[in-house]
């Protein structure tokens, strides 16, 4: 039976927010693990705040990169450095709730052929005032991949041998390494969720993924495209190689792409970002000019802030009720996931 834990920790100048990731953690219910803090080349004190929790955290290990080699390079240096078998993943700008760790590991021990668990997760805004639960399918298939990450990637723990049996992180994607990566281990094992809030994600529009989400988008289709699908080249990492990222798009049917361009517009409005949201609306509508939601989300990009926040939480409160209604139907089928417990959010 697995017991032990290495939670993998990178930072890349998270001083302000390193410590909310490492109080969650020093505060969990499970007692048998180690944090790996693996930190990218930071100058801004982060490694002086993780140093400030080493009584906290008793196993705590700190690995510094003089300069950032990248997100994949540090989440498999991290990997390679751990002394379990279990893996979970932790941003540095989120939170893991008290029972976090305790009922992922119990998951995986009843569970034996899962190679990956995540969880829930409350979605907060950069101040830490709450604003929704997102729900998640207890069961999700590699259709569901080609589609959207139905997984958040912070709140996952996985065993050291299914990742390293396809290869751990791919270091030739800068971003949606994580997408990537589920694909391969869905090719051959069983990866699920726990549909509790057990993570808390922070909604930051300066993040990398609200700053850079095009582009994060684009890579993860490229990731579940290539490994399940036969619509790839062979020879297609040298083409994305010499011309960059737009020759991902050439993967992509019209109807792909456009809906691409109109859920990165969607999202970006979450985070507050209309000009960028109303560009790609715009680019959907040269794709297809009768599409009614690319025009629905361009009304969105120029209507009223309340508006706009009511109409999102309409959508999360609609979406989260179709995922409990599935999770249900999967648990009557398959009879083999208990429900989980509720827990209450703080704001910290």
């Amino acid at each position: 039976m697995n017991t032990g834990v290495s939670v993998i920790l990178p930072t890349l100048n998270e001083a302000d927010q390193v410590a909310t990731a490492l109080e969650s953690l020093a505060n969990q219910t499970y007692d048998e693990f180690e944090v790996v803090v693996v930190d990218d080349g930071s100058d801004d004190g982060t490694i002086e705040v993780v140093r400030q929790f080493e009584s906290a955290v008793p196993d705590l290990t700190i690995i510094e990169r003089d300069t950032a080699t990248g997100l994949p390079s540090a989440l498999n240096t991290g990997v390679t450095e751990a002394k379990y078998d279990l893996l979970a993943r932790q941003d540095a700008d989120d939170r893991s709730m008290p029972p976090r760790l305790e009922r992922q590991v119990a998951y995986l021990n009843r569970n034996p052929e899962t190679a990956l668990v995540g969880s829930g997760a409350y979605l907060t805004d950069s101040d830490g005032s709450l604003r929704s639960v997102r729900h998640v399918r207890i069961k999700p298939s590699k259709d569901q991949l080609l589609d959207s990450s139905p997984f958040i990637h912070g709140s996952v723990m996985f065993r050291r041998d299914p990742f390293e049996t396809v290869g751990g992180y791919s270091e030739q994607f800068p971003t949606a390494e994580d997408l990537e990566l589920w694909a391969r281990l869905a090719v051959k094992y069983p990866l699920r969720n726990i549909d509790e809030p057990l993570y808390v994600l922070q909604m930051n529009p300066d993040s990398v993924y609200a700053t850079e989400m095009y582009r994060t988008k684009l890579y993860g289709k490229y990731g579940v495209i290539r490994t399940l699908t036969d619509r790839c080249p062979d020879d297609f990492d040298d083409k994305v190689e010499a011309d960059g990222i737009s020759a991902i798009e050439e993967l992509l049917t019209p109807e792909e792409l456009q809906t691409l361009r109109v859920t990165t517009a969607q999202e970006l409005l979450r985070y507050g970002d209309r000009a960028t949201s109303l560009s790609h609306s715009g680019a959907a509508l040269r794709t297809n000019p009768f599409d009614s939601m690319s025009w629905g989300t361009v009304g969105l990009a120029v209507a009223p802030t309340a508006l706009v926040t009511k109409i999102i939480e309409c959508y999360r409160t609609k979406l989260n009720r179709d995922i409990i209604k599935e999770n249900w139907r999967t648990k009557i089928e398959d009879q083999a996931i208990p429900s989980g417990g509720e827990h209450t959010f703080k704001r910290q």
